[in-house]
């Protein structure tokens, strides 16, 4: 039973490093392109800034939802919360994107589309490596 246990805690927090890597990850690209995007001026590095805060954020309600006690479910439940985490991550994106094109009057929505997808696609980048 302990055994069980530990071996519970030990794949529990290795999901838990490797996510945390992907978030890190994700975090210094954003930063560094919002940097770069700093050169061409401040309007396009807080664009770039916002466009990968609309991807990080709701990347991180999935990881911190999915993968807490990923240990402790059927594999049933885990679809279902997958799926669950999913849509609410991809409808937290979309009311990101809204309140951003909303509220901000002066944006460079090239910097904040390049941001998105600079971002994303470091995810795609680190979950191919670590896997």
């Amino acid at each position: 039973m302990r055994q069980a246990w530990r071996q519970g805690v030990e794949n529990s927090a290795e999901h838990g490093s490797r996510i945390g890597q992907f978030l890190w990850a994700e975090v210094l690209v954003m930063l560094a392109g919002a940097g770069v995007a700093l050169g061409i001026g401040v309007e396009a590095a807080y664009s770039a800034l916002l466009g990968g805060m609309a991807a990080l954020v709701p990347d991180y309600y999935f990881a911190r939802r999915v993968f807490r006690r990923y240990t402790d479910r059927s594999p049933e439940e885990i679809a279902a919360l997958m799926l669950r985490a999913e849509v609410v991550k991809i409808c937290l994106a979309a009311l990101m994107f809204g309140a951003i094109f909303a509220f901000i009057m002066a944006l460079n929505v090239v910097a904040l589309i390049l941001g998105y997808l600079l971002v994303k696609a470091t995810g795609v980048v680190v979950s191919v490596r670590v896997s």
